[in-house]
């Protein structure tokens, strides 16, 4: 996939997300996003960052215990 914004079925595919849990880490404000009318997109290298810090996020947890 080399497309730069992505539609929420596009990101639920591409992470293997259920849109349910997609639209659940919206409603939490927590996915990064930008709503065109009633239309999610979302930035491919924004996601990829995002996915990296919650892996770090959850490593630093782990420390943490």
């Amino acid at each position: 996939m080399n497309k730069t914004w992505l539609t929420l079925q596009e990101l639920s595919e591409y992470l293997s997300f259920s849109k349910e849990k997609l639209y659940i880490l919206l409603r939490q404000g927590s996915l990064p996003a930008v709503k065109v009318g009633r239309h999610w997109r979302f930035n491919r290298l924004e996601i990829d960052q995002w996915m990296l810090k919650q892996r770090s996020d959850y490593n630093k947890e782990l420390e943490l215990q």
